[in-house]
């Protein structure tokens, strides 16, 4: 009788040969993890990317002596020339650098437009203190959720998708615009794009036009970048030359916001201005103005920082100025009061 024999190297062989082979298999799996770890990171905004192209920052250039000047129409129809500036640059409490003008900006590492506001934690698109807005370097149909509500929406659910690139007329030239669309998701669920919002950025100028749906606006008609002129840039006044005729207290804008407003008012002649914010209640939680003021149009900022969310009310006193000796009215013939109510969301 034959008998088959095995010998002790074959089995080490093939137990080696095994264990190479699944070895391989691991090592495989372990660089598709990796890989797709890195990918799902990276789309979160914790990894950088070498290969970022670093020329999708000109579309929101910042550097100190850029200039750009706005048309700006609030939801009554009226319109007024606004310029903006980049004055300087300076390091804030979270580590970052920032440059600044209307507001504290910065473009991060990953290409995310990073607005710096002292109310924010970490959960924002950004480090402590920032939020994000636009993001340069993000593939189309991409969506951010948002933390400020800038499309003046009732819902809580704010969102920006990424459109894309493409070339456009902008000044009489050829430019690459890339394209932005807000959108919201309210109760129970529902998403809504508001496709007919233009948010517009334009390579080596910067935001061309943004919108919400409270028909407020602000279009570019002119800018100074780098020190090369765009449009019909001119060096008026921000506010209309004309002097009023009316007294006039306009609504806030935006509105609803968070954390601050601006409020603009009119003045036929010299008075005496109050101008407070109350509660629902009645109770004056604030005193943004109360002082004399010449004629012409004036803006207040208020800042509901240190109010929970709800909806207040502005209120605007007036008493003119006795043109003969300079001092208020006693009658109180001509005195102007007016309300309007705001919305503070946070």
């Amino acid at each position: 009788m034959l008998r088959k024999e095995t010998h002790p190297i074959s089995l080490i062989a093939i137990l080696l040969l095994a264990s190479l082979i699944s070895f391989s298999q691991s090592v495989a799996q372990i660089d598709l993890l990796t890989s797709k770890s890195r990918s799902e990171l990276l789309q979160a905004g914790r990894l950088s990317n070498s290969a970022i192209d670093t020329t999708l920052k000109d579309f929101f250039p910042l550097q100190v002596g850029n200039v750009w000047q706005y048309l700006y129409t609030d939801p009554s129809g009226y319109q007024y020339v606004g310029t903006t500036s980049i004055t300087g640059d300076t390091l804030m409490p979270n580590g970052e650098r920032y440059f600044v003008g209307a507001d504290i900006v910065r473009v991060d590492s990953l290409l995310r437009v990073q607005l710096y506001r002292s109310h924010l934690g970490d959960t924002c698109g950004g480090v402590y203190n920032e939020m994000s807005i636009y993001r340069l370097n993000e593939p189309v149909g991409s969506v951010l959720e948002l933390c400020q509500n800038i499309i003046v929406s009732l819902c809580r659910n704010w969102l920006m998708r990424f459109e894309g690139v493409s070339a456009g007329s902008v000044f009489g030239a050829s430019h690459e615009i890339m394209r932005f669309t807000p959108g919201v998701i309210c109760p129970p669920g529902d998403t809504t794009w508001f496709v007919g919002l233009e948010w517009l950025l334009v390579k080596g100028i910067g935001v061309y036009a943004e919108q919400t749906l409270e028909i407020q606006e602000r279009r570019l008609i002119g800018a100074i970048i780098n020190g090369v002129k765009y449009g019909s840039f001119v060096s008026v006044p921000e506010l209309p030359s004309a002097q009023p005729t009316n007294f006039v207290l306009m609504q806030n804008y935006p509105n609803p916001f968070n954390p601050s407003t601006t409020i603009k008012f009119e003045l036929p002649n010299s008075s005496v201005v109050k101008l407070s914010v109350y509660d629902m209640l009645g109770r004056e939680v604030s005193v943004l103005e109360k002082e004399r003021r010449d004629a012409g149009v004036h803006e207040v900022t208020f800042d509901g920082s240190g109010l929970s969310s709800g909806v207040y009310f502005y209120r605007l006193q007036v008493r003119p100025l006795d043109s003969a000796i300079g001092r208020d009215s006693k009658s109180g013939a001509g005195d102007f009061v007016q309300s309007k109510k705001l919305l503070l969301l946070k």
